[in-house]
């Protein structure tokens, strides 16, 4: 059997033990919280820039003959019936036909170019 003094002296090491173990998780939460604030910032960043780019890449130019440069508007995206899409998915096939007002002779051709870019559930 441990004498009273071993016994104690085991206690304190184990509070020791227990103290630094606290003091390091602390120290761990810390760093981790500042890791995941910094990623999250990160995140809205590259956010803010991604819908930069994507409004951005509606409108893109090629060279034409001369070194000078045509407008062309991107086709539009897909539309699969997702809700709350669907006005936009309208509005570029509008603003893409419009624009290539020439590519289509009437309005069916208009239907059945804007149809080709429907998917999954909205066929």
């Amino acid at each position: 059997m441990k004498e009273d003094s071993e016994e104690d002296d085991d206690d304190e090491e184990l509070k020791r033990q227990l103290a630094k173990a606290n003091s390091d998780i602390k120290q761990m939460q810390g760093m981790f919280n500042e890791a995941f604030q910094q990623v999250t910032q990160q995140a809205a960043k590259l956010e803010s820039e991604n819908q930069t780019l994507r409004a951005a890449a509606n409108i893109v130019t090629t060279p034409l003959h001369g070194g000078r440069q045509k407008l062309k508007l991107s086709a539009p995206v897909t539309y699969d019936g997702t809700p709350g899409t669907l006005k936009g998915f309208l509005i570029q096939v509008k603003n893409y036909q419009n624009f290539h007002h020439g590519d289509f002779t009437n309005e069916t051709e208009k239907v059945v170019h804007a149809a080709t870019y429907l998917r999954g559930k909205a066929l």
